[in-house]
């Protein structure tokens, strides 16, 4: 034991005898040359700066890890890109904006994010946005002149990787133009330009050779009243035109007693149908019947009318439907004083007051 004991004191005495003459070595003191001691002066301040520098460094790298706040990541799905990021900014947190093309979405609003509304994360994470870019194409563009084929290719193209926002309305409308190749489009609507909201219906008129005609077959109107007709043509796109006769003994008041052209027979793509029906007898108190007439100009192709009552009471639709132009006559029973207004695309084109008719 004594043995060890000695041997433990030989050994520290030798440790401390070899630091005392390592920290001589390496520290300057007056045995030292003044070059050397100016040598060890220098080394010493450059490895003081670089160990200070290391401990700021890894203090300061503790302090932002542990020291930056957690935060609830905000529902921005449906907000506008704008609003979005100034949301992000009251909490701390950064964007990274990605855009693709949406046709059901409006321009600048957010799709979808990442990481997901209510994720708790640090101040200072950036959450990624897709942004809408809207649609591929905002306005109709000008098919004119196009063929059909052309005009469904080019449509399948733009939107081969993106929902479209215009489709071609069927059936297909074909007329004959002299001199127009088969299968040009003729006219279109909505027209070039136009701006598109939503999902639009493109009507096309396109051209075919000569002797095909675009038929509608006529239903069978007689017996029925004047309402129920306009109901059916109506439903049907089909322009018609009444006249009137006085109610006669024997035939039914208020309702079609012949049209032209018969039922079955295959119309014309914007032929009138020509009716003629009996005056209504009893058409209530303060009520009028009239005759509604007027010429719509010539479209190529179809487009919304509607008539409207306008009386002290709400403005009531009489009937819409899509019109190729030409002589309208709608018979109606309105209170006395109303004004029948006809739109055209919701434009007023025509007025008259409500008048009885006088045989």
């Amino acid at each position: 034991m004594r043995d060890l004991i000695w041997k433990v004191q030989g050994w520290l005495q030798a440790a401390y005898e070899w630091t005392r003459d390592l920290i001589r070595r390496t520290l300057p003191h007056e045995e030292d040359s003044a070059e050397l001691r100016s040598l060890k002066l220098y080394v010493f301040l450059f490895v003081g700066i670089i160990g200070l520098m290391l401990i700021i460094g890894g203090i300061t790298f503790g302090i932002a890890v542990r020291g930056q706040p957690e935060t609830l990541v905000p529902n921005l799905q449906g907000k506008d890109v704008l609003d979005a990021l100034m949301d992000l900014q009251g909490k701390e947190l950064y964007a990274d904006v990605q855009v693709q093309y949406s046709s059901d979405t409006e321009k600048g609003t957010i799709l979808s994010q990442r990481p997901s509304p209510g994720t708790l994360v640090k101040a200072g994470k950036r959450v990624i946005l897709r942004v809408s870019k809207g649609p591929v194409i905002d306005k109709v563009e000008n098919y004119v002149g196009m063929s059909l084929d052309d005009v469904k290719v080019h449509l399948q193209t733009l939107f081969a990787s993106h929902s479209p926002n215009i489709i071609i309305k069927t059936p297909v409308i074909y007329q004959y133009k002299p001199g127009v190749p088969s299968g040009r489009v003729l006219a279109q609507s909505p027209a070039p330009n136009t701006k598109i909201t939503g999902v639009a219906s493109l009507e096309l008129v396109v051209s075919q050779e000569q002797g095909a005609v675009s038929t509608v077959t006529a239903g069978d109107y007689v017996g029925k009243s004047f309402g129920e007709a306009i109901q059916e043509l109506t439903r049907d796109n089909i322009p018609f035109a009444f006249s009137v006769k006085a109610a006669a003994k024997g035939v039914d008041a208020g309702a079609v007693i012949s049209q032209n052209p018969p039922k079955a027979t295959q119309a014309e793509y914007g032929q009138v149908i020509q009716l003629t029906m009996t005056a209504p007898v009893n058409v209530g108190k303060d009520n009028v019947f009239g005759l509604f007439k007027f010429a719509l100009p010539p479209q190529a192709i179809a487009v919304n009318i509607r008539l409207v009552i306008v009386s002290d009471s709400m403005p009531k639709e009489i009937f819409s439907m899509k019109h190729p132009g030409g002589p309208l006559a709608v018979p109606y029973i309105v209170p006395e004083g109303s004004d029948l207004v006809l739109y055209v695309l919701d434009q007023e084109v025509a007025r008259e007051k409500a008048t009885a008719i006088q045989f």
